[in-house]
Protein backbone atom coordinates (compact mmCIF):
# COMPACT_ATOMS: atom_id res chain seq x y z
CA UNK A 1 0.00 0.00 0.00
CA UNK A 2 0.97 3.29 -0.68
CA UNK A 3 -0.27 4.92 2.09
CA UNK A 4 2.22 4.79 5.91
CA UNK A 5 0.05 5.28 9.11
CA UNK A 6 2.31 5.98 12.19
CA UNK A 7 2.41 4.48 15.29
CA UNK A 8 0.32 6.88 16.40
CA UNK A 9 -2.22 5.83 14.62
CA UNK A 10 -1.80 2.28 14.85
CA UNK A 11 -2.71 3.07 18.14
CA UNK A 12 -5.93 5.54 17.37
CA UNK A 13 -7.45 2.58 15.20
CA UNK A 14 -6.60 0.11 17.29
CA UNK A 15 -7.85 1.69 20.60
CA UNK A 16 -10.55 3.89 18.88
CA UNK A 17 -12.03 1.74 15.77
CA UNK A 18 -11.89 -1.54 16.87
CA UNK A 19 -14.23 -3.85 18.85
CA UNK A 20 -12.11 -4.62 22.21
CA UNK A 21 -10.46 -0.68 22.55
CA UNK A 22 -10.93 2.54 23.96
CA UNK A 23 -12.12 3.03 27.12
CA UNK A 24 -13.19 0.72 29.89
CA UNK A 25 -16.51 0.34 31.70
CA UNK A 26 -19.90 -0.98 30.89
CA UNK A 27 -20.10 -0.02 27.24
CA UNK A 28 -16.71 -1.82 26.74
CA UNK A 29 -17.16 -4.83 24.14
CA UNK A 30 -16.20 -8.40 25.14
CA UNK A 31 -12.82 -10.01 23.83
CA UNK A 32 -13.93 -10.97 20.08
CA UNK A 33 -17.48 -9.31 20.10
CA UNK A 34 -17.84 -7.26 16.84
CA UNK A 35 -18.29 -4.03 16.51
CA UNK A 36 -20.87 -2.78 14.69
CA UNK A 37 -19.60 -0.99 11.11
CA UNK A 38 -20.16 2.71 10.22
CA UNK A 39 -23.08 4.15 9.03
CA UNK A 40 -24.08 4.18 5.74
CA UNK A 41 -24.23 7.88 4.18
CA UNK A 42 -27.78 7.08 3.09
CA UNK A 43 -29.08 5.16 5.98
CA UNK A 44 -31.26 3.14 7.42
CA UNK A 45 -30.90 1.04 4.80
CA UNK A 46 -27.96 -1.80 4.76
CA UNK A 47 -25.36 -1.60 2.32
CA UNK A 48 -26.23 -5.26 1.82
CA UNK A 49 -30.20 -4.44 1.30
CA UNK A 50 -29.87 -1.71 -0.85
CA UNK A 51 -27.27 -3.96 -3.12
CA UNK A 52 -30.35 -6.96 -3.47
CA UNK A 53 -32.96 -3.70 -4.09
CA UNK A 54 -30.92 -2.37 -7.03
CA UNK A 55 -29.52 -5.76 -8.22
CA UNK A 56 -26.11 -5.17 -7.50
CA UNK A 57 -23.29 -8.16 -7.02
CA UNK A 58 -23.24 -9.00 -3.63
CA UNK A 59 -19.95 -10.41 -1.69
CA UNK A 60 -17.43 -9.01 -3.73
CA UNK A 61 -14.10 -9.65 -2.48
CA UNK A 62 -10.60 -8.11 -3.40
CA UNK A 63 -7.21 -10.17 -2.89
CA UNK A 64 -3.83 -9.38 -3.48
CA UNK A 65 -2.05 -11.89 -6.19
CA UNK A 66 1.02 -11.27 -6.17
CA UNK A 67 0.92 -7.74 -7.04
CA UNK A 68 -2.73 -7.87 -8.92
CA UNK A 69 -5.99 -6.87 -7.75
CA UNK A 70 -8.09 -10.00 -7.97
CA UNK A 71 -12.07 -9.35 -7.72
CA UNK A 72 -14.57 -11.81 -7.76
CA UNK A 73 -18.33 -11.63 -6.58
CA UNK A 74 -21.39 -13.51 -6.92
CA UNK A 75 -22.80 -14.03 -10.25
CA UNK A 76 -25.91 -12.59 -11.31
CA UNK A 77 -28.96 -13.79 -12.50
CA UNK A 78 -30.11 -12.90 -15.85
CA UNK A 79 -26.60 -10.69 -16.57
CA UNK A 80 -25.09 -10.89 -19.63
CA UNK A 81 -21.74 -9.31 -17.96
CA UNK A 82 -19.96 -7.14 -15.27
CA UNK A 83 -18.83 -3.39 -15.35
CA UNK A 84 -15.75 -2.49 -12.51
CA UNK A 85 -15.12 0.87 -11.10
CA UNK A 86 -12.14 1.94 -9.71
CA UNK A 87 -11.89 5.17 -7.84
CA UNK A 88 -8.59 6.44 -5.87
CA UNK A 89 -10.47 6.71 -2.46
CA UNK A 90 -13.57 6.18 -1.32
CA UNK A 91 -15.60 8.91 -2.15
CA UNK A 92 -13.90 9.65 -5.37
CA UNK A 93 -14.78 9.52 -8.92
CA UNK A 94 -15.32 6.04 -10.05
CA UNK A 95 -14.21 5.52 -13.65
CA UNK A 96 -15.22 1.64 -15.78
CA UNK A 97 -12.04 -0.39 -16.44
CA UNK A 98 -13.32 -1.99 -19.39
CA UNK A 99 -14.84 -1.25 -22.54
CA UNK A 100 -17.18 -3.89 -22.67
CA UNK A 101 -18.57 -6.07 -20.08
CA UNK A 102 -17.02 -8.92 -18.51
CA UNK A 103 -18.47 -12.11 -19.01
CA UNK A 104 -17.30 -13.96 -15.94
CA UNK A 105 -17.61 -12.70 -12.29
CA UNK A 106 -14.38 -12.51 -11.77
CA UNK A 107 -12.04 -9.85 -12.82
CA UNK A 108 -7.65 -8.93 -12.55
CA UNK A 109 -6.41 -5.07 -12.18
CA UNK A 110 -3.03 -5.30 -13.23
CA UNK A 111 -2.15 -3.19 -10.70
CA UNK A 112 -2.15 -3.26 -6.79
CA UNK A 113 -2.72 -0.15 -4.95
CA UNK A 114 -4.36 -0.42 -1.32
CA UNK A 115 -6.00 3.11 -1.64
CA UNK A 116 -7.75 1.91 -5.24
CA UNK A 117 -11.42 1.42 -4.33
CA UNK A 118 -13.49 -0.89 -6.42
CA UNK A 119 -17.47 -1.11 -7.08
CA UNK A 120 -19.39 -3.58 -9.69
CA UNK A 121 -22.49 -3.37 -11.66
CA UNK A 122 -24.30 -5.93 -13.61
CA UNK A 123 -25.66 -5.75 -17.20
CA UNK A 124 -28.29 -7.25 -18.54
CA UNK A 125 -29.59 -6.61 -22.20
CA UNK A 126 -28.68 -2.58 -22.39
CA UNK A 127 -29.46 -2.07 -18.19
CA UNK A 128 -26.97 -1.75 -15.94
CA UNK A 129 -27.45 -2.61 -11.92
CA UNK A 130 -26.70 -0.34 -9.32
CA UNK A 131 -23.11 -0.40 -7.91
CA UNK A 132 -22.21 -3.03 -4.94
CA UNK A 133 -20.36 -1.42 -1.88
CA UNK A 134 -17.13 -0.64 -2.45
CA UNK A 135 -13.92 -2.85 -1.38
CA UNK A 136 -10.34 -1.59 -1.36
CA UNK A 137 -7.31 -3.04 0.43
CA UNK A 138 -7.84 -0.32 2.91
CA UNK A 139 -10.96 -1.06 4.00
CA UNK A 140 -9.36 -5.10 4.22
CA UNK A 141 -6.66 -4.28 6.47
CA UNK A 142 -8.42 -1.62 9.18
CA UNK A 143 -11.88 -2.60 9.26
CA UNK A 144 -15.12 -0.80 8.21
CA UNK A 145 -14.84 1.28 11.35
CA UNK A 146 -11.48 2.84 10.19
CA UNK A 147 -12.66 5.72 7.77
CA UNK A 148 -9.80 7.02 5.06
CA UNK A 149 -10.51 10.15 3.34
CA UNK A 150 -8.76 11.81 0.46
CA UNK A 151 -9.27 15.40 -0.86
CA UNK A 152 -10.63 13.99 -3.87
CA UNK A 153 -13.75 12.42 -2.00
CA UNK A 154 -16.82 14.12 -2.63
CA UNK A 155 -17.49 16.61 0.18
CA UNK A 156 -21.00 15.49 0.71
CA UNK A 157 -20.44 12.27 1.21
CA UNK A 158 -17.73 12.60 3.57
CA UNK A 159 -20.25 14.91 5.35
CA UNK A 160 -22.74 12.72 5.55
CA UNK A 161 -21.01 9.78 7.08
CA UNK A 162 -18.87 11.96 9.75
CA UNK A 163 -23.03 13.94 10.42
CA UNK A 164 -24.49 9.42 10.59
CA UNK A 165 -21.29 9.14 12.82
CA UNK A 166 -21.57 12.17 15.29
CA UNK A 167 -25.32 11.31 15.62
CA UNK A 168 -24.38 7.55 16.39
CA UNK A 169 -21.24 8.91 18.98
CA UNK A 170 -22.91 12.18 20.72
CA UNK A 171 -24.04 10.46 23.88
CA UNK A 172 -22.86 7.12 23.63
CA UNK A 173 -21.16 7.45 26.46
CA UNK A 174 -21.00 3.78 26.90
CA UNK A 175 -21.84 2.56 23.68
CA UNK A 176 -19.52 -0.26 22.46
CA UNK A 177 -18.81 1.58 18.93
CA UNK A 178 -15.22 2.70 18.24
CA UNK A 179 -14.17 5.14 15.05
CA UNK A 180 -11.20 6.80 13.41
CA UNK A 181 -11.70 9.43 10.95
CA UNK A 182 -8.23 9.87 9.29
CA UNK A 183 -7.22 12.61 6.63
CA UNK A 184 -4.34 12.13 3.67
CA UNK A 185 -2.61 15.32 3.36
CA UNK A 186 -4.66 17.97 1.53
CA UNK A 187 -6.61 21.03 1.44
CA UNK A 188 -10.21 19.56 2.37
CA UNK A 189 -13.85 21.43 1.07
CA UNK A 190 -15.17 24.10 3.24
CA UNK A 191 -18.25 22.02 3.47
CA UNK A 192 -16.55 19.22 5.88
CA UNK A 193 -17.00 20.10 9.13
CA UNK A 194 -15.39 17.52 11.68
CA UNK A 195 -17.65 16.55 14.13
CA UNK A 196 -16.39 14.46 17.06
CA UNK A 197 -18.35 12.38 19.62
CA UNK A 198 -17.42 9.47 22.19
CA UNK A 199 -15.09 7.12 20.88
CA UNK A 200 -14.15 8.96 18.10
CA UNK A 201 -10.72 10.07 16.57
CA UNK A 202 -9.76 12.50 14.40
CA UNK A 203 -6.34 12.99 12.31
CA UNK A 204 -4.39 13.98 9.62
CA UNK A 205 -2.16 11.53 7.88
CA UNK A 206 0.40 13.96 6.89
CA UNK A 207 4.28 14.44 8.96
CA UNK A 208 3.18 17.84 10.09
CA UNK A 209 -0.22 19.12 11.20
CA UNK A 210 0.12 21.99 8.64
CA UNK A 211 -0.23 18.71 5.94
CA UNK A 212 -3.85 18.52 6.39
CA UNK A 213 -6.24 20.82 6.00
CA UNK A 214 -10.11 20.97 7.68
CA UNK A 215 -12.42 23.57 7.75
CA UNK A 216 -14.39 23.03 11.09
CA UNK A 217 -13.65 21.32 14.05
CA UNK A 218 -16.34 20.76 16.46
CA UNK A 219 -16.69 19.17 20.10
CA UNK A 220 -20.00 20.35 21.49
CA UNK A 221 -21.49 19.75 25.25
CA UNK A 222 -25.66 19.64 24.50
CA UNK A 223 -26.09 16.25 25.11
CA UNK A 224 -26.61 16.20 28.73
CA UNK A 225 -28.13 19.44 29.67
CA UNK A 226 -30.47 19.17 26.29
CA UNK A 227 -28.65 22.80 25.06
CA UNK A 228 -29.75 24.44 28.73
CA UNK A 229 -26.24 24.98 29.90
CA UNK A 230 -23.71 23.23 27.74
CA UNK A 231 -22.36 20.63 30.59
CA UNK A 232 -19.32 19.28 29.45
CA UNK A 233 -18.18 17.70 32.68
CA UNK A 234 -18.60 13.97 30.83
CA UNK A 235 -16.91 14.42 27.66
CA UNK A 236 -14.96 12.00 27.68
CA UNK A 237 -13.06 9.25 25.54
CA UNK A 238 -12.34 11.26 22.00
CA UNK A 239 -9.65 12.89 20.41
CA UNK A 240 -8.27 14.68 17.51
CA UNK A 241 -4.75 15.01 16.48
CA UNK A 242 -2.25 16.82 13.72
CA UNK A 243 -4.26 18.46 10.96
CA UNK A 244 -4.76 22.27 10.87
CA UNK A 245 -8.25 23.82 10.98
CA UNK A 246 -9.04 27.02 9.08
CA UNK A 247 -11.83 28.28 11.82
CA UNK A 248 -13.29 29.17 15.11
CA UNK A 249 -12.68 25.78 17.07
CA UNK A 250 -15.27 24.80 19.50
CA UNK A 251 -13.25 21.49 22.01
CA UNK A 252 -15.77 21.24 25.08
CA UNK A 253 -14.70 18.03 26.79
CA UNK A 254 -13.67 16.76 30.30
CA UNK A 255 -10.83 14.15 30.59
CA UNK A 256 -9.98 10.57 28.88
CA UNK A 257 -9.68 13.33 25.73
CA UNK A 258 -6.57 15.02 23.98
CA UNK A 259 -5.47 17.64 21.51
CA UNK A 260 -2.33 17.35 20.23
CA UNK A 261 -0.57 18.76 17.30
CA UNK A 262 -3.00 20.86 16.02
CA UNK A 263 -2.73 24.30 14.41
CA UNK A 264 -6.09 26.40 15.05
CA UNK A 265 -6.60 29.53 12.43
CA UNK A 266 -9.41 31.33 14.91
CA UNK A 267 -10.24 31.26 18.49
CA UNK A 268 -10.56 28.14 20.26
CA UNK A 269 -13.02 27.93 22.60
Amino acid sequence: MKLKLTAAFLTCALLLASCGGGASGPGTPAPGEPSPSVPEPTPPESAEAMEMENGAPQNVVLTNADGTASLRWDEVPGARGYNVYRAGSRYGEYAKLNAEPIPAASYADPVWDGSFHYKITGVSGEKETGQSKEVSGEISLWGPNVLIFSPDDDPSAVGNLINNIRARQVSNQFGKQRYALLFKPGVYSPDIEVKVGFYTHAAGLGLLPTDTSLEKLTCDARWLSSGENNNATCNFWRASENFSVRSDTLWAVSQAVSMRRMEINGNLY
